[in-house]
Protein backbone atom coordinates (compact mmCIF):
# COMPACT_ATOMS: atom_id res chain seq x y z
CA UNK A 1 0.00 0.00 0.00
CA UNK A 2 1.40 3.31 -0.82
CA UNK A 3 0.23 6.68 1.47
CA UNK A 4 -0.08 10.11 0.42
CA UNK A 5 -0.04 11.60 3.57
CA UNK A 6 -0.54 15.33 4.40
CA UNK A 7 1.09 17.01 7.53
CA UNK A 8 0.35 19.39 10.05
CA UNK A 9 3.09 21.47 9.55
CA UNK A 10 5.36 22.93 12.70
CA UNK A 11 7.54 25.87 11.33
CA UNK A 12 10.00 28.30 12.56
CA UNK A 13 10.23 31.52 10.71
CA UNK A 14 14.14 33.07 10.75
CA UNK A 15 14.99 36.50 9.99
CA UNK A 16 17.82 37.62 8.02
CA UNK A 17 19.03 40.57 10.10
CA UNK A 18 19.77 43.55 8.10
CA UNK A 19 17.90 42.27 4.57
CA UNK A 20 15.89 44.16 2.68
CA UNK A 21 12.80 43.62 0.23
CA UNK A 22 11.97 45.47 -2.64
CA UNK A 23 8.34 47.21 -2.02
CA UNK A 24 5.97 46.22 -4.47
CA UNK A 25 3.28 48.62 -3.50
CA UNK A 26 1.73 50.72 -6.55
CA UNK A 27 -0.98 53.26 -6.68
CA UNK A 28 -2.42 55.09 -9.87
CA UNK A 29 -3.97 57.58 -11.27
CA UNK A 30 -5.25 58.46 -14.89
CA UNK A 31 -1.67 60.26 -15.34
CA UNK A 32 0.14 56.94 -14.59
CA UNK A 33 1.07 54.28 -12.30
CA UNK A 34 3.89 55.31 -9.18
CA UNK A 35 5.59 53.06 -6.94
CA UNK A 36 5.77 53.83 -3.48
CA UNK A 37 9.33 53.26 -2.39
CA UNK A 38 9.55 55.05 1.40
CA UNK A 39 8.44 52.10 3.26
CA UNK A 40 5.32 51.87 5.65
CA UNK A 41 3.22 55.39 5.96
CA UNK A 42 5.91 57.70 3.54
CA UNK A 43 4.58 58.77 0.49
CA UNK A 44 7.73 58.65 -1.66
CA UNK A 45 6.80 57.65 -4.84
CA UNK A 46 8.45 57.05 -8.48
CA UNK A 47 6.53 57.11 -11.52
CA UNK A 48 7.30 53.97 -13.56
CA UNK A 49 6.87 53.12 -17.45
CA UNK A 50 3.15 51.41 -18.05
CA UNK A 51 3.78 48.49 -20.12
CA UNK A 52 0.55 48.79 -22.18
CA UNK A 53 1.97 52.67 -22.95
CA UNK A 54 0.24 55.76 -22.18
CA UNK A 55 -3.43 54.66 -20.87
CA UNK A 56 -6.03 57.48 -19.48
CA UNK A 57 -8.92 55.33 -18.79
CA UNK A 58 -7.37 53.78 -15.77
CA UNK A 59 -9.23 52.37 -13.34
CA UNK A 60 -8.19 49.95 -10.49
CA UNK A 61 -5.16 48.00 -10.52
CA UNK A 62 -4.44 44.75 -8.63
CA UNK A 63 -0.67 42.39 -8.58
CA UNK A 64 0.52 39.36 -8.56
CA UNK A 65 4.25 38.78 -8.20
CA UNK A 66 5.62 40.38 -11.21
CA UNK A 67 2.22 40.92 -13.14
CA UNK A 68 0.65 43.91 -12.74
CA UNK A 69 -3.64 43.69 -14.01
CA UNK A 70 -5.75 46.91 -14.41
CA UNK A 71 -9.21 47.68 -15.40
CA UNK A 72 -10.52 50.69 -17.63
CA UNK A 73 -13.60 52.93 -17.48
CA UNK A 74 -14.26 51.57 -20.53
CA UNK A 75 -14.79 47.57 -19.22
CA UNK A 76 -11.16 46.91 -20.34
CA UNK A 77 -9.03 44.19 -18.28
CA UNK A 78 -5.50 43.87 -19.32
CA UNK A 79 -1.88 43.14 -17.62
CA UNK A 80 1.56 43.29 -17.77
CA UNK A 81 4.64 42.57 -16.61
CA UNK A 82 6.20 45.07 -14.47
CA UNK A 83 9.57 46.35 -15.69
CA UNK A 84 9.26 44.37 -19.46
CA UNK A 85 8.34 46.47 -22.71
CA UNK A 86 6.03 44.71 -24.64
CA UNK A 87 4.50 42.53 -22.58
CA UNK A 88 0.69 43.94 -22.54
CA UNK A 89 -1.88 41.40 -22.93
CA UNK A 90 -5.94 42.59 -22.83
CA UNK A 91 -7.93 39.65 -21.59
CA UNK A 92 -11.33 41.66 -21.52
CA UNK A 93 -12.13 43.92 -24.16
CA UNK A 94 -16.08 45.03 -23.16
CA UNK A 95 -16.70 43.61 -19.44
CA UNK A 96 -18.25 45.09 -16.96
CA UNK A 97 -17.30 48.74 -15.57
CA UNK A 98 -15.42 47.72 -11.58
CA UNK A 99 -13.84 50.07 -9.18
CA UNK A 100 -12.22 47.71 -7.26
CA UNK A 101 -9.41 44.58 -7.60
CA UNK A 102 -8.03 42.52 -6.03
CA UNK A 103 -6.25 38.64 -6.69
CA UNK A 104 -5.97 35.87 -4.29
CA UNK A 105 -3.24 33.70 -3.35
CA UNK A 106 -3.27 31.49 -6.37
CA UNK A 107 -4.03 34.44 -8.97
CA UNK A 108 -7.46 34.09 -9.37
CA UNK A 109 -9.13 38.18 -9.57
CA UNK A 110 -11.62 39.26 -7.70
CA UNK A 111 -13.63 42.79 -9.43
CA UNK A 112 -16.89 44.50 -7.76
CA UNK A 113 -18.89 47.63 -8.36
CA UNK A 114 -22.16 46.61 -6.96
CA UNK A 115 -21.50 43.26 -7.57
CA UNK A 116 -18.97 41.00 -7.51
CA UNK A 117 -16.67 38.76 -10.11
CA UNK A 118 -14.68 36.66 -9.99
CA UNK A 119 -11.70 36.06 -13.24
CA UNK A 120 -9.17 33.27 -13.93
CA UNK A 121 -6.64 35.03 -15.75
CA UNK A 122 -5.09 30.73 -16.63
CA UNK A 123 -8.80 29.63 -18.15
CA UNK A 124 -9.61 33.70 -19.11
CA UNK A 125 -13.02 32.82 -17.42
CA UNK A 126 -15.51 35.87 -16.16
CA UNK A 127 -17.51 34.43 -13.60
CA UNK A 128 -20.36 36.61 -12.13
CA UNK A 129 -21.23 36.14 -8.48
CA UNK A 130 -24.02 37.82 -7.87
CA UNK A 131 -25.26 41.20 -6.05
CA UNK A 132 -23.50 42.64 -2.37
CA UNK A 133 -25.28 44.05 -0.50
CA UNK A 134 -22.89 47.16 -0.29
CA UNK A 135 -20.82 49.15 -2.87
CA UNK A 136 -17.51 49.18 -3.82
CA UNK A 137 -16.24 53.15 -3.25
CA UNK A 138 -12.68 51.61 -4.78
CA UNK A 139 -10.63 48.54 -3.89
CA UNK A 140 -10.50 44.98 -2.06
CA UNK A 141 -7.87 43.39 -0.54
CA UNK A 142 -7.22 39.97 1.52
CA UNK A 143 -6.19 39.57 5.16
CA UNK A 144 -5.85 36.43 6.63
CA UNK A 145 -7.69 34.74 3.96
CA UNK A 146 -10.76 37.46 3.99
CA UNK A 147 -11.92 39.42 1.20
CA UNK A 148 -12.36 43.12 2.33
CA UNK A 149 -13.86 46.21 0.24
CA UNK A 150 -13.58 49.71 0.76
CA UNK A 151 -17.18 50.87 0.64
CA UNK A 152 -20.66 51.57 2.21
CA UNK A 153 -23.68 50.02 2.92
CA UNK A 154 -26.78 51.28 0.81
CA UNK A 155 -29.15 51.30 3.68
CA UNK A 156 -27.82 53.97 5.32
CA UNK A 157 -24.84 55.66 3.53
CA UNK A 158 -22.48 54.55 6.38
CA UNK A 159 -19.02 53.55 5.30
CA UNK A 160 -16.26 51.17 6.22
CA UNK A 161 -14.60 48.12 5.35
CA UNK A 162 -16.55 45.90 4.19
CA UNK A 163 -16.20 41.37 5.17
CA UNK A 164 -17.66 40.05 1.57
CA UNK A 165 -18.57 36.21 1.88
CA UNK A 166 -17.47 34.62 -1.19
CA UNK A 167 -19.75 32.04 -0.98
CA UNK A 168 -22.61 33.22 0.03
CA UNK A 169 -22.47 37.04 -0.45
CA UNK A 170 -25.73 38.06 1.32
CA UNK A 171 -23.81 36.80 4.58
CA UNK A 172 -21.25 39.96 3.88
CA UNK A 173 -20.97 42.18 7.15
CA UNK A 174 -19.25 45.01 7.90
CA UNK A 175 -15.80 44.52 9.43
CA UNK A 176 -14.77 48.04 10.46
CA UNK A 177 -16.45 51.46 10.35
CA UNK A 178 -13.96 53.98 8.43
CA UNK A 179 -14.50 57.16 6.63
CA UNK A 180 -14.57 56.79 2.91
CA UNK A 181 -11.63 54.69 1.56
CA UNK A 182 -11.28 54.06 -2.06
CA UNK A 183 -7.97 52.42 -1.73
CA UNK A 184 -6.55 50.23 0.27
CA UNK A 185 -3.04 48.77 0.99
CA UNK A 186 -1.38 45.81 2.57
CA UNK A 187 2.47 47.38 2.67
CA UNK A 188 5.17 44.31 2.76
CA UNK A 189 7.25 44.31 5.51
CA UNK A 190 10.37 42.08 5.29
CA UNK A 191 9.79 38.70 7.12
CA UNK A 192 6.84 39.94 9.30
CA UNK A 193 3.23 40.76 9.27
CA UNK A 194 2.32 43.47 6.57
CA UNK A 195 0.67 46.93 7.48
CA UNK A 196 -2.35 47.96 6.19
CA UNK A 197 -3.42 51.74 4.78
CA UNK A 198 -6.93 53.37 3.83
CA UNK A 199 -6.56 56.11 1.07
CA UNK A 200 -8.50 58.67 1.74
CA UNK A 201 -9.40 61.89 -0.86
CA UNK A 202 -8.39 65.13 1.47
CA UNK A 203 -9.91 67.38 -2.09
CA UNK A 204 -10.10 66.81 -5.55
CA UNK A 205 -5.90 66.55 -6.30
CA UNK A 206 -4.13 64.80 -3.17
CA UNK A 207 -4.99 62.07 -1.41
CA UNK A 208 -4.53 61.00 2.45
CA UNK A 209 -2.76 57.57 3.82
CA UNK A 210 -4.53 56.49 7.30
CA UNK A 211 -2.81 53.75 8.78
CA UNK A 212 -5.29 50.89 9.97
CA UNK A 213 -5.28 48.30 12.78
CA UNK A 214 -6.98 45.44 11.82
CA UNK A 215 -6.82 43.27 14.30
CA UNK A 216 -8.35 46.11 16.52
CA UNK A 217 -10.52 47.39 13.84
CA UNK A 218 -9.48 50.86 14.16
CA UNK A 219 -7.64 54.10 12.38
CA UNK A 220 -4.43 54.42 14.33
CA UNK A 221 -3.02 57.79 12.42
CA UNK A 222 -2.84 59.94 9.61
CA UNK A 223 0.74 59.02 8.00
CA UNK A 224 1.29 61.48 5.27
CA UNK A 225 -0.75 63.08 2.14
CA UNK A 226 0.18 62.90 -1.60
CA UNK A 227 -0.44 65.60 -4.07
CA UNK A 228 -2.22 63.05 -6.76
CA UNK A 229 -5.79 62.16 -7.81
CA UNK A 230 -5.05 58.35 -6.42
CA UNK A 231 -7.52 56.07 -8.32
CA UNK A 232 -6.60 52.51 -6.60
CA UNK A 233 -3.86 51.10 -4.64
CA UNK A 234 -2.19 47.20 -4.83
CA UNK A 235 0.92 45.38 -3.52
CA UNK A 236 2.35 42.17 -3.82
CA UNK A 237 0.83 41.50 -0.47
CA UNK A 238 -3.02 41.79 -1.26
CA UNK A 239 -3.45 38.63 -1.54
CA UNK A 240 -3.49 37.90 2.17
CA UNK A 241 0.14 36.36 2.33
CA UNK A 242 2.91 38.31 4.57
CA UNK A 243 5.91 38.57 3.52
CA UNK A 244 7.41 35.82 4.95
CA UNK A 245 8.18 32.81 3.17
CA UNK A 246 4.82 30.45 3.62
CA UNK A 247 4.41 26.83 3.64
CA UNK A 248 1.36 25.99 2.18
CA UNK A 249 1.70 22.02 1.34
CA UNK A 250 3.87 18.96 2.46
CA UNK A 251 3.28 15.98 0.85
CA UNK A 252 4.58 12.32 1.88
CA UNK A 253 4.38 9.60 0.06
CA UNK A 254 5.69 6.08 1.34
CA UNK A 255 4.80 2.49 0.82
CA UNK A 256 3.86 1.03 3.97
CA UNK A 257 6.61 -1.80 3.91
CA UNK A 258 9.41 0.40 2.53
CA UNK A 259 12.44 1.93 4.74
CA UNK A 260 12.21 5.61 2.76
CA UNK A 261 9.90 7.90 1.22
CA UNK A 262 9.65 10.89 -1.56
CA UNK A 263 8.65 14.40 0.24
CA UNK A 264 7.10 16.95 -1.90
CA UNK A 265 7.01 20.41 0.08
CA UNK A 266 5.25 23.98 -1.49
CA UNK A 267 6.07 27.22 -0.28
CA UNK A 268 5.22 30.41 -1.39
CA UNK A 269 7.11 34.25 -0.83
CA UNK A 270 5.13 37.59 -2.51
CA UNK A 271 6.38 38.44 -5.66
CA UNK A 272 8.76 35.07 -6.33
CA UNK A 273 9.15 31.65 -7.37
CA UNK A 274 12.33 31.29 -7.06
CA UNK A 275 12.80 29.80 -3.57
CA UNK A 276 15.63 27.46 -2.68
CA UNK A 277 14.71 23.95 -0.44
CA UNK A 278 17.55 22.32 1.66
CA UNK A 279 16.74 19.16 3.49
CA UNK A 280 18.46 18.21 6.65
CA UNK A 281 20.92 20.80 6.00
CA UNK A 282 22.69 18.58 2.83
CA UNK A 283 20.78 18.45 -0.52
CA UNK A 284 19.31 21.89 -1.65
CA UNK A 285 17.21 22.10 -4.64
CA UNK A 286 14.40 25.04 -6.26
CA UNK A 287 11.72 22.07 -7.15
CA UNK A 288 10.93 21.29 -3.33
CA UNK A 289 10.73 17.43 -4.09
CA UNK A 290 12.82 14.87 -2.78
CA UNK A 291 13.32 10.97 -2.84
CA UNK A 292 14.65 8.14 -1.06
CA UNK A 293 14.63 10.34 2.71
CA UNK A 294 14.71 7.54 5.62
CA UNK A 295 12.62 6.95 8.49
CA UNK A 296 13.30 9.77 11.32
CA UNK A 297 13.28 13.20 11.94
CA UNK A 298 13.83 15.40 9.42
CA UNK A 299 13.91 19.15 8.44
CA UNK A 300 13.62 21.34 5.62
CA UNK A 301 14.49 24.86 5.27
CA UNK A 302 12.92 27.12 2.70
CA UNK A 303 14.60 30.40 1.51
CA UNK A 304 13.64 33.66 -0.31
CA UNK A 305 16.00 35.02 -3.25
CA UNK A 306 19.03 36.41 -1.54
CA UNK A 307 18.49 34.73 1.67
CA UNK A 308 15.63 37.48 2.98
CA UNK A 309 13.66 35.29 4.77
CA UNK A 310 13.81 31.29 5.72
CA UNK A 311 11.69 29.35 7.32
CA UNK A 312 12.61 25.52 8.95
CA UNK A 313 9.62 22.89 8.48
CA UNK A 314 10.63 19.42 10.76
CA UNK A 315 8.51 16.44 9.54
CA UNK A 316 9.21 12.84 10.08
CA UNK A 317 9.09 9.56 7.42
CA UNK A 318 7.86 6.44 9.65
CA UNK A 319 9.41 3.15 9.58
CA UNK A 320 8.64 0.16 7.96
CA UNK A 321 5.27 -0.76 8.66
CA UNK A 322 5.41 -3.51 11.91
CA UNK A 323 2.56 -3.07 14.38
CA UNK A 324 3.10 -5.74 16.48
CA UNK A 325 6.30 -6.36 18.94
CA UNK A 326 4.77 -9.01 21.15
CA UNK A 327 1.87 -11.40 20.86
CA UNK A 328 0.84 -13.13 24.61
CA UNK A 329 -1.99 -15.83 24.16
CA UNK A 330 -3.70 -17.45 26.71
CA UNK A 331 -5.46 -20.57 26.24
CA UNK A 332 -8.54 -21.05 27.81
CA UNK A 333 -9.13 -24.00 30.69
CA UNK A 334 -12.45 -25.54 30.25
CA UNK A 335 -12.86 -26.96 33.68
CA UNK A 336 -11.39 -24.49 35.27
CA UNK A 337 -13.73 -21.86 33.89
CA UNK A 338 -10.83 -19.79 32.71
CA UNK A 339 -11.46 -18.12 29.12
CA UNK A 340 -8.84 -17.56 26.79
CA UNK A 341 -6.94 -14.36 25.54
CA UNK A 342 -4.40 -12.29 23.24
CA UNK A 343 -2.92 -9.27 24.01
CA UNK A 344 -1.07 -7.57 21.47
CA UNK A 345 1.99 -4.98 22.50
CA UNK A 346 2.75 -2.64 20.20
CA UNK A 347 6.32 -0.88 19.49
CA UNK A 348 7.15 2.55 20.19
CA UNK A 349 6.62 3.87 16.79
CA UNK A 350 4.24 4.02 14.04
CA UNK A 351 1.13 4.26 16.45
CA UNK A 352 -1.72 4.60 17.57
CA UNK A 353 -2.91 1.63 16.43
CA UNK A 354 -6.27 0.02 16.02
CA UNK A 355 -7.11 -3.36 16.24
CA UNK A 356 -10.18 -5.05 14.55
CA UNK A 357 -11.34 -8.47 15.06
CA UNK A 358 -12.22 -9.27 11.93
CA UNK A 359 -14.58 -12.63 13.38
CA UNK A 360 -16.76 -10.13 14.93
CA UNK A 361 -16.00 -6.69 13.48
CA UNK A 362 -15.06 -4.84 16.32
CA UNK A 363 -12.65 -2.89 16.85
CA UNK A 364 -10.70 -1.09 19.20
CA UNK A 365 -7.82 1.03 19.85
CA UNK A 366 -6.29 -1.47 22.53
CA UNK A 367 -4.28 -4.81 21.65
CA UNK A 368 -5.67 -6.84 24.54
CA UNK A 369 -8.62 -9.07 23.50
CA UNK A 370 -10.30 -11.31 26.39
CA UNK A 371 -13.34 -13.64 27.43
CA UNK A 372 -11.98 -16.11 24.03
CA UNK A 373 -12.60 -19.73 23.69
CA UNK A 374 -10.80 -22.05 21.83
CA UNK A 375 -10.93 -21.49 17.92
CA UNK A 376 -9.30 -19.13 14.75
CA UNK A 377 -9.23 -15.40 15.08
CA UNK A 378 -8.72 -12.87 12.46
CA UNK A 379 -7.34 -9.85 13.53
CA UNK A 380 -6.34 -6.57 11.21
CA UNK A 381 -4.43 -3.81 12.91
CA UNK A 382 -3.69 -0.63 11.00
CA UNK A 383 -2.65 3.09 11.67
CA UNK A 384 -4.15 6.75 10.93
CA UNK A 385 -1.76 6.51 7.99
CA UNK A 386 -3.34 3.86 6.08
CA UNK A 387 -1.00 0.56 6.46
CA UNK A 388 -2.65 -2.58 8.23
CA UNK A 389 -1.66 -6.29 8.71
CA UNK A 390 -3.79 -8.77 8.78
CA UNK A 391 -2.59 -12.12 11.38
CA UNK A 392 -4.30 -15.36 12.59
CA UNK A 393 -3.91 -16.70 16.39
CA UNK A 394 -5.29 -19.65 17.17
CA UNK A 395 -6.62 -20.89 21.07
CA UNK A 396 -6.42 -24.72 21.69
CA UNK A 397 -8.99 -25.33 24.85
CA UNK A 398 -8.32 -29.23 26.31
CA UNK A 399 -11.50 -30.60 27.17
CA UNK A 400 -11.19 -33.91 28.93
CA UNK A 401 -13.53 -36.41 27.10
CA UNK A 402 -14.53 -38.35 30.40
CA UNK A 403 -15.03 -35.18 32.50
CA UNK A 404 -13.25 -32.85 34.28
CA UNK A 405 -11.85 -35.15 37.14
CA UNK A 406 -10.51 -37.13 34.62
CA UNK A 407 -6.81 -38.30 34.13
CA UNK A 408 -5.77 -39.85 31.33
CA UNK A 409 -2.37 -41.05 31.43
CA UNK A 410 -0.77 -43.01 28.19
CA UNK A 411 0.50 -46.62 28.63
CA UNK A 412 3.23 -46.28 25.70
CA UNK A 413 5.42 -43.89 23.91
CA UNK A 414 8.17 -43.92 20.86
CA UNK A 415 10.80 -40.96 21.59
CA UNK A 416 12.36 -41.51 18.43
CA UNK A 417 11.94 -37.56 16.77
CA UNK A 418 9.52 -39.04 14.30
CA UNK A 419 6.79 -36.26 15.96
CA UNK A 420 4.61 -39.08 17.04
CA UNK A 421 3.82 -39.46 20.41
CA UNK A 422 7.55 -38.76 21.18
CA UNK A 423 6.75 -38.06 25.00
CA UNK A 424 5.11 -39.31 27.79
CA UNK A 425 2.96 -36.43 28.43
CA UNK A 426 0.74 -35.93 30.94
CA UNK A 427 -1.52 -33.01 30.90
CA UNK A 428 -4.11 -31.75 33.51
CA UNK A 429 -6.33 -29.00 33.50
CA UNK A 430 -5.86 -26.07 35.56
CA UNK A 431 -8.10 -27.16 38.51
CA UNK A 432 -5.66 -30.05 39.44
CA UNK A 433 -3.20 -29.07 41.75
CA UNK A 434 0.68 -30.21 43.02
CA UNK A 435 0.97 -31.81 40.03
CA UNK A 436 4.11 -34.07 40.28
CA UNK A 437 5.27 -37.21 38.31
CA UNK A 438 8.16 -39.78 38.71
CA UNK A 439 9.65 -42.12 36.55
CA UNK A 440 11.69 -45.35 37.77
CA UNK A 441 13.60 -47.86 35.47
CA UNK A 442 13.18 -52.23 36.56
CA UNK A 443 15.78 -51.73 38.88
CA UNK A 444 14.03 -48.40 40.81
CA UNK A 445 16.50 -46.08 39.98
CA UNK A 446 14.45 -42.92 39.08
CA UNK A 447 14.77 -41.60 35.34
CA UNK A 448 12.48 -38.34 35.25
CA UNK A 449 11.06 -35.66 37.68
CA UNK A 450 8.78 -33.06 36.59
CA UNK A 451 6.19 -30.74 38.16
CA UNK A 452 3.25 -29.22 37.10
CA UNK A 453 -0.11 -29.60 35.06
CA UNK A 454 1.66 -30.57 31.59
CA UNK A 455 4.32 -32.92 32.69
CA UNK A 456 6.18 -34.83 30.59
CA UNK A 457 9.63 -37.41 29.89
CA UNK A 458 10.85 -37.74 26.32
CA UNK A 459 12.88 -41.22 27.15
CA UNK A 460 16.19 -39.65 28.46
CA UNK A 461 18.31 -39.42 31.55
CA UNK A 462 21.12 -36.67 32.17
CA UNK A 463 21.57 -36.15 28.42
CA UNK A 464 21.31 -40.58 27.62
CA UNK A 465 18.87 -42.17 25.89
CA UNK A 466 17.13 -45.12 27.68
CA UNK A 467 16.73 -48.44 26.67
CA UNK A 468 13.15 -49.35 25.35
CA UNK A 469 11.47 -51.48 28.27
CA UNK A 470 8.58 -51.14 30.72
CA UNK A 471 9.30 -48.00 33.37
CA UNK A 472 7.30 -47.73 36.38
CA UNK A 473 5.25 -44.13 37.03
CA UNK A 474 3.66 -42.61 40.45
CA UNK A 475 1.27 -39.50 40.10
CA UNK A 476 0.36 -37.58 42.45
CA UNK A 477 -2.04 -34.48 42.75
CA UNK A 478 -4.85 -33.15 44.51
CA UNK A 479 -8.32 -33.16 41.96
CA UNK A 480 -10.80 -29.98 42.05
CA UNK A 481 -12.87 -31.70 45.36
CA UNK A 482 -9.57 -30.86 46.80
CA UNK A 483 -8.75 -34.68 47.23
CA UNK A 484 -4.76 -35.52 47.30
CA UNK A 485 -4.67 -38.68 44.90
CA UNK A 486 -1.76 -41.14 44.01
CA UNK A 487 -1.46 -42.93 41.01
CA UNK A 488 1.17 -46.24 39.93
CA UNK A 489 1.63 -47.47 36.89
CA UNK A 490 3.36 -49.19 33.99
CA UNK A 491 4.87 -47.60 30.73
CA UNK A 492 6.01 -49.05 27.88
CA UNK A 493 8.97 -47.27 25.80
CA UNK A 494 9.24 -48.15 22.19
CA UNK A 495 11.80 -47.12 19.96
Amino acid sequence: MVRYIRILIVCLFITRAGAAIGQSVYVNTQQGIYQLNGGPGNCQRTLIAGGCGIETNMLSIAIYKDTLYYTTWIGQLRRFKIGVPGSCEELISAGPVVNAMTVDKNGILYLANEKLFKYDPYNRQLTDLGQMPFVSMGDLAFYKDKLLLAGYDPADWSTGIFEININHLDASDLFMSTPSFFGLISYPVACGNSRYFGLSSTNASTTQLMELDLVNKTVTANTCIMPLDILDAASSTETGLDTKVNVTDLQIVKACQSSTASVRIQAVYPGSNNLTYTLDNNITNTTGQFVNVPAGQHDIKVVAPGGTCAIDTQFSIEPVFDPIATVVRTNPDYCAGIPGSIKFSAPSSGGPFTYTLLNSGTSQQSGEFSNLRSGQYQFRISNASGCSMDTSIALAENIPVGGCNDVFIPNAFTPNNDGKNDLFNIKLPSSFKNVSLQVFGRWGNQVCQAKGNNSSWDGSYRGAQQPVGIYIYTLSFTDPSGLQKNLKGTLTLIR
